[in-house]
């Protein structure tokens, strides 16, 4: 910790304008720029203004000789800029945020296999099942009668959906000229319409309002709680402080991470005032909000300074991941904690060198090249972490004597003797050889290289050594021109590793039945390399494949072209649609749950409206799932979806009969509006 001190040293150099951090790991932030709104000005409006105002300080420059004869001071002119320019005052701020609203509906996620995909029905295809653990048909009421819930039941159910919100502020509250503020919240976040009604408590269904019985009379909804909802209305996502000094930029708190096309560091949405044109990111963006439709985001403990270097930006950071047990108590809200451990701590060491334009005279020149000179521009980066960790506990927070249970310390702490590097390459290049035509062409590419002296679950197991080995990759092309766009995004994800066995072997052969991100899993004995790359969850190029059954980009390789047109536009106001169509395949295909390799064929059609601070999107999603996703006789079945149907209707862990998946689809709407 003491070796990152020095850094708060530079918060009290002489401040000048230079550029500053940007909301992601190791980029830099867009210079501050004109803010808040600005009524339209016309020359004919402004004209008595600027006759009032140019001659009272003309009276004030030039003040009246005091002798004949006397010279009078030089007039300056002011422009009509100056006098539209809003007058401002430390400390102000600035707000940005967003509001948006989804609804939807999925149909079919479960995929009709009962073990391959780990999306389970609804509940209503669950009920009615004969010798239902803990869920009996027939459940006797006050009166000792036998009630039949099977009028509920219905094995063909598929379709789950709803609606939810989210409110963002972003606020920036500037001090001085160079140093800042930073704050962001998320209110009422991703909170399902209808899911916290007067007199709910998710933690115990018995507790109700004396005056409600019955939850299904309330008439009204409670804020989100701990209790109603397992969340709380507002949280606070990001909150630090920056400082301008004449040999950089100082940043301190807890920011998103975000670099190149968010494959390996995804922020999930963060606000900038320099927009970049992305045509194939299904996030979409909106006054200077990037990925309105994001729902995660990597937020990190850190200490960043940014300086500028010949032709380059250099960051360097220190980021704290996991502080392990510390002294804090629940008793003792307000107190401060300690760090129990030095060895627990996880600790980044972050640098990056990259190239973008970033301030007003780099965003002039980027134009000028593009649309005056007709020449490509080129950017790119390299980003580089180095983490490290040493002892694991598995306790949490420790609240014994002093601030240390003696009894805990023996069977929580895990020797891990971990340590990992990560590299991560990107490049973009943007051309607009004629007016309304634009190319771009980005590039990432991430590799994670290291080693865990132990990945064992419990410190009392065997030590389980283990190489880190994981690559993925991921391309995206556009080409506008005019109404017209079309483009091309494809990717790769390295699998998992997994050792070959005899199923003959007096020790036996079990299937490695875990599969994608949104199924548990342990690491194996079978496995020994970690290998398996995962894109971040916020970078989505579907509506069901990826996003929702398998969870993520991972064991694959994807394509997906696309077309878009805008069949109307008004100045600002553009009626358009878009047709993506996506395919992929494992790189493994023994890791799939039925060791076939096709994860299948998905179309996706949207109509879209745009406005500068307002969008609404109607889309239509339909997955054809591929052989993958068959279940196969003798194959296992996933272990979150067995551990819920197991004791139903004689059900197996393993597939007795081949089972064929069935498509799926989903309809979305969604409704956003940013400042």
């Amino acid at each position: 910790m003491r070796s990152v001190a020095w850094l708060s040293l530079l918060a009290i150099l002489p401040t000048t304008s230079v550029a500053y951090a940007d909301e992601g790991a190791a980029q830099v932030a867009d210079p501050e720029l004109p803010t808040g709104p600005l009524a339209p000005l016309t020359l004919e409006a402004a004209q008595p203004v600027m006759r009032t105002k140019a001659f009272e300080s003309y009276a004030a420059q030039n003040p009246a000789g005091t002798g004949a004869g006397a010279p009078a001071p030089a007039f300056n002119l002011i422009t009509e800029d100056q006098l539209a320019a809003p007058s401002t005052s430390f400390p102000y701020v600035e707000w940005h945020g967003y509001f948006r609203f989804r609804a939807d509906a999925f149909s079919n996620l479960d995929l009709n296999t009962e073990g391959t995909s780990p999306i389970l029905p609804p509940v209503e295809a669950l009920l009615g099942r004969s010798n239902v653990q803990n869920n009996p048909v027939e459940v006797p009421d006050e009166n000792g009668k036998q009630v039949d819930l099977s009028k509920y039941a219905d094995k063909a159910a598929e379709l789950l959906g709803g609606a939810n919100v989210r409110l963002r502020l972003r606020p920036i509250f500037h001090l001085t000229e160079d140093v800042r503020v930073h704050l962001e919240m998320n209110i009422l976040d991703n909170v399902v319409m209808g899911s916290t009604p007067d007199g709910y408590d998710s933690n115990n269904l018995d507790l109700v309002r004396t005056d409600l019985p019955l939850v299904g009379f309330s008439g009204t909804q409670e804020p989100p709680t701990e209790s109603n909802s397992g969340k709380t209305s507002v949280a606070v996502t990001q909150a630090y402080g920056e400082v301008k000094t004449f040999i950089g930029s100082l940043r301190l708190g807890r920011m998103a991470s975000q670099w190149g096309l968010g494959i390996l560091a995804n922020g999930g949405g963060n606000y900038s005032s320099i927009t970049e044109q992305r045509l194939s990111y299904r996030g979409g963006a909106l006054a200077g909000h990037s990925c309105l439709d994001c729902d995660y985001g990597d937020y990190v403990d850190r200490a960043m300074f940014v300086t500028r270097v010949p032709g380059f930006y250099l960051a360097l950071g220190w980021d704290y991941n996991v502080a392990g047990p510390t002294t804090q108590k629940s008793i003792d809200y307000f107190g401060q904690g300690a760090d129990l451990s030095q060895d627990d701590d996880v600790t980044s060491y972050v640098v990056s060198l990259f190239s973008r334009p970033l301030q007003p005279a780099d965003v002039a020149e980027r134009n000028r090249l593009l649309k005056e000179l007709r020449a490509p521009a080129f950017d790119y980066g390299l980003y580089y972490v180095y983490r490290e960790q040493g002892l694991s506990s598995e306790a949490g927070a420790i609240e014994g004597t002093n601030g240390v249970d003696n009894a805990l310390l023996d069977d929580t702490w895990i020797a891990r003797g971990a340590q990992a590097n990560i590299m991560d390459l990107w490049f973009r290049y943007t051309s607009e050889p004629r007016a309304m035509e634009r190319i771009r062409f980005e590039f990432e590419a991430a590799a994670i290289k290291g080693s865990i002296d132990n990945a064992g679950p419990e410190s009392n197991t065997p030590a389980k050594p283990r190489d880190i080995d994981q690559l993925g990759v991921a391309m995206e092309f556009d080409y506008s021109k005019g109404a017209m766009a079309a483009g091309f995004n494809a990717g790769y994800a390295s699998p998992r590793t997994i050792e070959k066995c005899d199923p003959a072997s007096p020790a036996g052969c079990s299937q490695i039945s875990a599969f994608a991100v949104k199924d548990e899993w342990q690491i194996s004995d079978r496995e020994p390399n970690l290998t398996n790359f995962r894109f971040d969850r916020n970078y989505f190029i579907d509506m069901i494949m990826f996003r929702e059954v398998i969870g993520a980009v991972t064991n694959a390789y994807y394509v997906n072209p696309y077309f878009s047109f805008d069949f109307l536009a008004k100045q600002n106001d553009i009626l358009g649609a878009r047709l993506d169509v996506i395919t992929a395949t494992a790189v493994d295909s023994e890791l799939t749950p039925s060791g076939e390799g096709f994860y299948g064929v998905e179309t996706d059609a949207a109509l879209y409206y745009r406005e500068p601070r307002y969008s609404a999107d109607l889309s239509f999603g339909y997955y054809m799932p591929g052989a993958a996703f068959n279940g196969k006789t003798g194959r296992e079945r996933l272990d979150s979806v067995a551990a819920i149907y197991e004791g139903r209707d004689g059900f197996s862990s393993t597939y007795g009969t081949d089972v064929t998946a069935s498509n799926a689809w989903t309809v979305q709407s969604k409704f956003n509006w940013a400042f």
